[in-house]
């Protein structure tokens, strides 16, 4: 009897090990054809490049090969305010979700040479109405702050990044594991703000150059992201998420 349990029990844990494998596999795309990125790639050109007060200019492409890390394609500008010194970077990728997932900045930092300040915190948004009012939405964000490398030239500057995802069709989201929640998506989206402040550490000598932290010559000043932000996102949520796939 307690032999004809255990054999039970077995091909019980067997066919749920396999269960799970197959819807594992379903949702990750592993035994069927993915869908193409052209058309997600495509929704990017619909995200302004100018509005309201702030200015948008692309920046100079990376010169690394962004897509042996996953990332099909990408949007990387400076938007500056018309009526102030206040500008931030802004980094949209998209690709398939296992890479764009993986890749955050307590990682690709680190990878830099940066040095965190303090923990990966939240820094949710939240939406406004016409009239300036709090309208119930809510943008989920992270946020975190990075030191440069010692090395790094005397005008090196400290950055503060803010970061989400967006799959095809839905809200921002900043969830605790993106690779979970993502992971049966055909594609995803990852937003980077990124604000450059005057460097609090004393440095010697100029590195090699490092795309990934890269800033323009006129950054520096303080300011609070959230105004932009809330200008922002919804523009960006509202570019990535219609039209669906082209078919």
């Amino acid at each position: 009897m307690a032999q004809a349990w255990r054999y039970a029990a077995t091909a019980a844990f067997t066919i749920l090990v396999i269960a799970a494998g197959i819807l594992h596999g379903q949702h990750t795309f592993r035994w069927e054809a993915k869908p193409p990125l052209d058309a997600y790639v495509e929704r990017m050109k619909a995200v302004p490049i100018s509005f309201e007060n702030w200015v948008g200019e692309d920046l100079p492409k990376f010169t690394d090969d962004l897509k042996a890390h996953g990332i099909e394609d990408y949007i990387y500008r400076i938007y500056k305010n018309r009526g102030s010194t206040e500008s931030y970077r802004v980094l949209l990728v998209v690709g398939r979700p296992g890479p764009i997932a993986a890749h955050t900045p307590d990682v690709c930092n680190r990878g830099a040479g940066y040095t965190a300040i303090g923990d990966q915190k939240r820094a949710d948004i939240h939406g406004l109405d016409a009239h300036g009012a709090k309208d119930g939405r809510i943008y989920q964000m992270w946020s975190m702050k990075f030191k440069p490398p010692i090395t790094r030239a005397a005008d090196a500057l400290d950055q503060d990044f803010r970061w989400a995802w967006m799959a095809p069709g839905k809200t921002i989201q900043a969830p605790e594991v993106a690779r979970y929640e993502f992971a049966s998506q055909p594609a995803l989206y990852k937003i980077y703000v990124i604000h450059d402040q005057p460097s609090s550490q004393a440095v010697t000598s100029a590195p090699t150059a490092t795309p990934s932290v890269a800033t323009p010559s006129h950054a520096g000043t303080v300011h609070e992201p959230t105004k932009f932000l809330q200008t922002f996102l919804p523009k960006v949520e509202a570019a990535l998420k219609d039209p669906g796939p082209a078919k």
